[in-house]
């Protein structure tokens, strides 16, 4: 997973086109155990090569992380 800041206070979230099937999580209070984890809602686009979400940073800090199911 990585992040790259884009235009206009936005986060781009990209990962390889292979690890597709992952699900985008985010929190924004990471616990040692019991972490609560909510699904990112916005679209993904996979191009072929990497999946890609786009996300504002305003508001409160937030941690990402891929799960596989």
């Amino acid at each position: 997973l990585s992040l790259e800041r884009i235009p206009l206070n936005r986060v781009a979230l990209n990962w390889p086109a292979d690890r597709a099937g992952a699900v985008l999580q985010s929190t924004t209070l990471l616990r040692e155990t019991n972490t609560a984890w909510t699904v990112v809602e916005q679209v993904a686009v996979n191009d072929g090569v990497v999946v890609r979400v786009t996300n504002s940073v305003a508001g409160a800090l937030r941690i990402y992380r891929l799960w596989q199911p």
